[in-house]
């Protein structure tokens, strides 16, 4: 979670520096704060450029650029600039949050959790760095690290209300469903718009089998979400409510049949057959053919069990559970239903 811009102290006459390198700085600032990412990199440098700020100085100044260049998506310049602010001030706490961020963005977790124990090793109480190395260690799959990490933050922070977002999605990831939905449950308490948690939470219910719950959880955002609008389908099903009204309502006019997940919902609602959605789930780059597919073979799955043909069913699960990265939500409901299927 890249840091607030931290605000200049800058005098006029400080250490030498010249009035215009003071005022281009904390017009810098004041760009920043109304996110005008464009013109704080354009006053900034003008300031840097000068070359005649103090050393603390130009390394706030580096720090809140690379601040702007992260938040324009320009991230080998913001890296740039906050090794700059560290190699004029190593102990720059919040440099080193900001640089790990940065790395975690361009998926390169391990360089971004070393980031996050330095600062870590600078100040201990660190809610943020905590909450931003769990999110590291979640993406590289050790939940349980992150879990910790997350632990930590709301230790700090009882409010922290992404950190129980997300410390339920590692719950989720490694099966402990209950500590999930008492997490999603603590994140919409405290921002009950949140329709990723609802989502979350959903998703926990439908694996252990509480479908009606689950199709509650599902409703929030339906209309312009259209996996939300499958899963709503699919709990109602389970629950005995197959009725496939509300998801044409939900998608028909709001989602293009060519583009995906189109020919999975055109599969409920009988307008394809299951070669159709392979063959849709086979466009794209490699990646997303990838994707897709293992997409696909879960959704064939539940069609198949929905339509009660188990060893169909079965094929298909084995496929998505095979196929799907273990943090897909397919992959951990393909498992979730072969050991129903096998009870």
């Amino acid at each position: 979670m890249i840091r607030v811009l931290l605000f200049l102290v800058l005098l006029l006459g400080c250490g030498g520096a010249r009035a215009g390198s003071v005022e281009d700085a904390n017009a810098g600032l004041e760009a920043g704060q109304r996110r005008d990412w464009k013109e704080a990199i354009r006053l900034y440098s003008a300031a840097l450029d000068r070359g005649d700020l103090p050393a603390d100085q130009q390394a706030t100044a580096h720090n809140n650029r690379g601040i702007a260049y992260a938040r324009a998506n320009q991230n080998d310049n913001a890296l740039a600039d906050f090794n700059a602010a560290l190699q004029l001030n190593a102990r720059y706490q919040n440099a080193y949050v900001n640089r790990g961020d940065v790395y975690h963005w361009k998926g390169q977790y391990d360089k971004a959790i070393a980031d996050y124990d330095a600062a870590l090793r600078l100040r201990a109480g660190d809610d943020v760095a905590y909450y931003d190395r769990g999110n590291s260690y979640a993406a590289l799959g050790k939940h349980q690290q992150a879990i910790a990490d997350y632990d930590a933050a709301l230790r700090i922070k009882p409010d922290y209300q992404p950190a129980y977002f997300n410390r339920g999605n590692s719950y989720q990831a490694i099966g402990r469903y209950i500590e999930a939905i008492a997490d999603y449950d603590a994140a919409i308490k405290l921002k009950a718009d949140d329709l990723n948690a609802y989502a979350g939470r959903g998703y926990v219910r439908f694996y252990l089998g509480r479908y009606a719950a689950a199709a509650d959880d599902f409703q929030h955002g339906m209309e312009n979400e259209p996996y939300r609008a499958l899963w709503r389908y699919l709990s109602r099903a389970r629950a005995g409510q197959n009725d496939t009204r509300e998801l044409a309502l939900n998608t028909v006019v709001k989602l293009d049949r060519d583009v995906w997940p189109g020919a999975i919902i055109a599969l409920y609602l009988g307008q394809v057959a299951p070669q159709q959605v392979l063959a849709a789930a086979a466009k794209g780059d490699e990646r997303k053919q990838r994707e897709q597919s293992c997409e696909a073979s879960f959704y064939l799955g539940e069609h198949a069990l929905l339509r009660v043909e188990i060893a169909e069913a079965q094929r298909y699960l084995r496929k998505a559970q095979e196929t799907c990265p273990a943090g897909f939500v397919e992959h951990i409901a393909a498992q979730s239903e072969l050991k129903r299927i096998l009870k």
